[in-house]
């Protein structure tokens, strides 16, 4: 929780020594300000929904608490329970806490000016009650999910004990992006270079039983054709390679998780690889669904399907989706 004072410290040192050896002083001063009010912001929305989760453990006020949570931490099955299991380990009205220390961890994604995704994670210290008992609450909150309207508030509470004894509430529900994407990557260099068998790799072993798998996976590459541009447009006078990033293709993903006992038993992602130009002018969407974990069918863990399309909506599909 002192990682964002300690990287604002080093910001401050840094920029206090780069004024004193060049004259924008007044550019570098307002960029000071800035950083001051961001940080002032930030500490204040925390503050404000410290105070609310607080107010819902001093009143026993399970459907308070619920009502900050996120839509898919609320419709866990066991959230009444972890709810109330919460409420009887918390012991005391708060009579105080640390209210000047409301940093924490922010992570931020912008995209054409404005801010689509916006996850705070801060703790509430020194929690002190009037039956002198002293905790800690762990909050960590999706204050913007654009791409996941279900994940804004509070996705997970931990409450600490004394004698460091915890308890949860809820889960992170951490994003797949970054594994759909290094996915998409495979899967387009795996088209690009007719990659059979790296292909198969890629599947889950249920849809590698599928009869003719293998002439699937044949009509598919055949289908798609061309290799991708990746967002290359040409060379300079000098032959240096140009690149456009509207001739490359980007992805979607999307996921679900099912969650027991605060644990991950199954995670599916759904993937839209969109705009693949090749170079010999076509333009395809490639769609492909996986579980990167299935505890109760390990055999489905993979690729199950993919789908590629081309820019006349015409279809060739691998696989089969299971659901």
């Amino acid at each position: 929780m002192k990682k964002l004072k300690i990287l604002c410290a080093i910001l401050y040192c840094f920029m206090l020594i780069f004024l004193q050896g060049c004259n924008g002083s007044s550019l570098i001063t307002e960029r000071l300000k800035s950083l001051e009010l961001l940080i002032a912001k930030e500490e204040k929305a925390n503050l404000q929904m410290s105070k609310d989760v607080l107010n819902c453990f001093n009143d026993d006020d399970a459907q308070g608490l619920k009502s900050l949570l996120c839509l898919k931490t609320r419709g866990l099955v066991e959230i009444d329970e972890q709810i109330s299991a919460c409420f009887d380990f918390f012991k005391g009205k708060v009579i105080s806490f640390d209210e000047k220390d409301m940093s924490g961890y922010e992570g931020k994604s912008i995209e054409y000016g404005e801010t689509t995704f916006l996850e705070r994670v801060w703790s509430i210290n020194n929690i002190i009650t009037d039956t002198d008992e002293t905790y800690e609450i762990h909050i960590r909150d999706y204050y913007i999910c654009e791409n996941d309207k279900a994940r804004e508030g509070i996705s997970q509470i931990t409450i600490t004990s004394s004698t460091e004894q915890e308890l949860v509430i809820g889960y992170r529900w951490p994003l797949h992006d970054n594994e759909g994407r290094d996915m998409s990557i495979e899967i387009v260099k795996k088209f690009d270079a007719r990659d059979k068998n790296g292909l198969k790799v890629m599947l889950c072993a249920t849809t590698l039983d599928i009869e003719d798998i293998d002439k699937q996976i044949q009509a598919g590459l055949d289908f798609y054709e061309g290799k991708a541009t990746w967002g290359k447009v040409g060379t300079d006078y000098q032959g240096h390679e140009l690149y456009n990033g509207k001739h490359d293709w980007y992805s979607s993903v999307s996921d679900d998780e099912t969650i027991v006992n605060g644990v991950p038993t199954r995670t599916s992602i759904d993937v839209q690889i969109y705009n693949i130009e090749t170079d010999l002018g076509n333009i395809y969407k490639i769609t492909f669904y996986a579980d990167l974990l299935n505890k109760d069918d390990e055999t489905r863990e993979g690729i199950t399907q993919i789908i590629i399309e081309s820019d006349d909506g015409i279809k060739q599909v691998i696989g089969e989706r299971l659901d």
